[in-house]
């Protein structure tokens, strides 16, 4: 079975967050894991780049949270694609502005690609994109979200895959947040790569906690386990997973 790894940090300098979400497993308390957390940081491929070019037409960006802990930051971003074709790797550019100045922005230090982009978006669908590895939002800051153009688009072969046994971690929450895990199918007839996992937790009609996972690796027709933590407050509400696929089933895509 695949286990998923952590998503890269950002750091920004003085806005430097702290530790990201995850996806491990294994019988360890929160302190052994968040160590060997830190640990697999530093093996993490550098840092990447977003373009954002054009805005995208056909994409509205909907409904935003901004959820805030003491070492980091999280975005959930609702997407709806009103068109008829699924749209692959859209960039997103995230930008942190204080009183008129900009503090962050990814597009200019970068980060792990899933944390620029998101995989797909399916045909006349909405969908939640959640980027929990943020700085620390100062008082005031403006969080300013665009989205650009697609990287490609696909009729159809964009088959879902499903989230399965989603669950709070008894007992093994504390300074890195309440930590969760489930399962990821892959019912398709191609391996999945880098595949992202994102966590909400609604309370009352709103969005009050929210996480990113990742699998490496999953292959056809197999499930892989993934955990993280939550950024918010996450102990209590409604908890659910999306994980978005990042390879058509079939080899046809075109712009």
């Amino acid at each position: 079975m695949s286990h998923g790894r952590r998503i890269r940090r950002v750091t920004p300098g003085v806005l430097a967050g702290a530790l990201g979400l995850v996806a491990l497993t294994g019988c360890q308390t929160t302190q052994d894991r968040s160590a060997a957390l830190r640990s697999k940081a530093a093996a993490v491929d550098g840092p990447g780049r977003v373009k954002v070019g054009r805005p995208q037409s056909g994409v509205r960006v909907g409904a935003r949270t901004e959820l805030r802990a003491p070492d980091r930051a999280a975005l959930v971003v609702e997407l709806q694609n009103t068109t008829g074709r699924a749209m692959r790797r859209v960039p997103v550019s995230v930008r942190v502005v204080v009183t008129g100045k900009e503090q962050y922005s990814n597009d200019r230090e970068g980060s792990d690609e899933l944390l620029l982009r998101v995989p797909v978006l399916p045909p006349r669908t909405r969908t939640t994109w959640v980027n929990a590895d943020l700085p620390p939002l100062p008082k005031g800051a403006d969080v300013v979200v665009r989205l650009g153009a697609a990287k490609g688009t696909a009729r159809a072969g964009m088959k879902p895959l499903r989230v399965t046994g989603v669950k709070r971690v008894a007992g093994d929450s504390g300074e890195s947040g309440v930590a969760v895990e489930g399962v990821v199918h892959n019912d398709g007839r191609r391996e999945q790569t880098e595949v992202p996992i994102y966590l909400t937790v609604r309370r009352g009609g709103r969005t009050v906690a929210a996480g990113t996972s990742r699998v490496v690796s999953l292959p056809a027709r197999k499930s892989a386990r993934f955990e993280a933590f939550l950024v918010g407050d996450g102990r209590t509400g409604r908890l659910s997973a999306v994980a978005l696929p990042t390879k058509p089933q079939s080899p046809r895509s075109s712009r």
